[in-house]
């Protein structure tokens, strides 16, 4: 057993004296003096003094023989001898005589203080003493358990946040995907998030189980686009590698002439053919696309949807554009227009809303806001002022005195149509916005495409300063 001596180090513990056994296990030296009661205690506490300072696993004869307890230390040096020593939680301890101690060994200590020349032991293992003392063995296995729970912790750490974490992605690059056979849907999810197709696993895996389709993706290789929404992979996993076509992505904020250019380039479709349709063809496709009624000159502005699309080989203009809007149709029917619907707005005002949202700010937090300032401005019955609508009336000239129906500084309320084609989440930002009393926003100095909002003109001025300022503009 161990115990804690006055400096706080493991130590073996002093014997207890106990009452003598009342048979002998060995014979007394007759011609040896009996020392004194007080001579015996001298000698014992020499002894364990001695005892403590030195590793008693160093010694170990071969003939140790067990003796019965001895229940006190009497006056005889037999007694003193016989000091007890518990071997492990027995009841059995061990004498050694003088003939089978190791040389060198610290028989000359016991011997000093039994005057019998005798010294015992209390195991028979050699065990190092750092193993003796719990306090040390406490530290150890603490340290080890403590090293073990880190690294364990910091490995799940990694794999949670390979399958959690949201990544950010250049969308529209074209990659190749391998999905191997029997892959599971997060190995599949796994593969498509490293080649940038989708930014979070957990969402993907989410998405297919509710589609009911977690078994029917098809394994092979696969030309993708990154950033494609989970619909449109869920028709390429679910038809198979065999698709013979093109993929498609037209980003949110495009125009109607940008949309044009990405259609030829990817789809060999000439963009004048587009172009003929979507700027002024609007009226020939309002019977099955009624939110087309009363577009601004005919043009389908804002209304072909920004998505990934697989468009087959030998497609039409009509083919690509009746798909877009039909896209556009699944879209905005998952919008709550109640609160706009509540302020007079159509379907076409809430899409030009939202575009000049798209085109003002890439932050998804702050599509409310910049829809909150337009919608109090329109009750403040003040000019919008944005500049987005200028850019697109000039093609990029920001001229606020241009004449133009979709110049807001120069004409009050909504431009006379979109501006663009507007994704979903500001297609919901202008359906709802934020409950605010901003009238202004302008760039944030902070120049990280954020913007700052004001409520009064004097706040916005200052805050357009200190933006020129940070920017180093005049």
């Amino acid at each position: 057993m161990s115990s804690t001596n006055r400096d706080g180090k493991g130590r073996h513990s002093r014997p207890t004296r106990r009452s003598a056994p009342s048979s002998r296990q060995s014979t007394p030296d007759a011609s040896a003096p009996t020392p004194s009661p007080e001579e015996l205690d001298d000698r014992y506490d020499s002894f364990s003094e001695a005892y403590e300072d030195f590793d008693t696993t160093s010694l170990y004869p071969s003939d140790s023989e067990p003796l019965d307890a001895v229940s006190r230390y009497s006056n005889d040096p037999e007694d003193f001898d016989a000091a007890p020593r518990y071997h492990g939680d027995s009841d059995e301890f061990y004498a050694v005589k003088p003939s089978k101690a190791p040389s060198g060994s610290r028989k000359s200590l016991h011997s000093a203080a039994v005057g019998g020349g005798h010294y015992f032991r209390h195991d028979t293992q050699r065990t190092p003493k750092v193993t003796d003392d719990p306090k040390m063995r406490f530290i150890s296995i603490l340290a080890v358990s403590v090293l073990v729970v880190v690294l364990c912790v910091f490995g799940a750490v990694k794999v949670v946040n390979h399958f959690t974490a949201t990544t950010t992605i250049e969308p529209g690059l074209s990659v190749t995907v391998t999905i191997p056979d029997g892959a599971s849907t997060k190995t599949i999810a796994s593969v498509l998030k490293d080649a940038g197709v989708i930014d979070n696993i957990d969402t993907f895996v989410a998405y297919i189980a509710e589609q009911e389709a977690s078994t029917s993706l098809q394994p092979g290789t696969y030309s993708m686009v990154t950033g494609m929404d989970y619909e449109t992979i869920k028709g390429i996993l679910l038809s198979g590698p065999e698709f013979d076509g093109y993929i498609l992505t037209i980003p949110e904020g495009y125009t109607l002439v940008e949309t044009a250019a990405r259609i030829e380039e990817v789809c060999g479709i000439p963009a004048v053919d587009f172009l003929a349709i979507a700027q002024t063809g609007a009226a020939g496709y309002a019977a099955e696309f009624p939110f087309l009624a009363n577009a601004y000159n005919g043009s389908m502005e804002g209304y072909l949807f920004p998505k990934t699309y697989q468009i087959p080989k030998d497609s039409t203009a009509d083919y690509v554009i009746r798909l877009l809007l039909n896209q556009f149709s699944v879209e905005v029917a998952t919008v709550d227009m109640t609160y706009s619907a509540g302020r007079n707005l159509t379907i076409g005002d809430v899409v030009a809303i939202a575009s000049m949202i798209e085109r003002e700010t890439s932050s998804d937090a702050e599509r409310p806001l910049v829809a909150s300032v337009i919608y109090n401005r329109l009750h403040e019955d003040m000019a919008l002022q944005i500049d987005a609508t200028v850019a697109y009336a000039t093609g990029g000239e920001i001229d606020t005195e241009f004449d133009s129906p979709y110049n807001t500084y120069a004409v009050k309320g909504l431009p006379a149509g979109p501006i663009c084609s507007p994704g979903l989440a500001s297609l919901q930002a202008a359906a709802n916005p934020e409950e605010t009393v901003y009238l202004y926003y302008v760039a944030s100095p902070a120049l990280d495409g954020t913007h700052t909002f004001w409520e009064t003109y004097d706040e916005f001025l200052v805050a357009k300063d200190q933006y020129k300022e940070a920017a180093g503009l005049d």
